[in-house]
């Protein structure tokens, strides 16, 4: 992994984890990590029923 994938890697890393913990969001936060959540398992959902 080169150097900036590696600092991607790490801010997203920072990014989930954060958003791990609903308790520490505020309301804001608290509904883009539902909003986040329900896009992925559409995201999922969809690439299982189209393959």
């Amino acid at each position: 992994m080169d150097n900036k994938d590696e600092a991607t890697f790490n801010e997203f890393k920072e990014v989930f984890n954060r958003y791990l913990d609903p308790e520490n969001l505020s309301d804001q936060e608290f509904l883009l990590r539902n909003n986040m959540i329900q896009f992925i398992k559409n995201a999922c959902i969809e690439s299982l029923l189209v393959y």
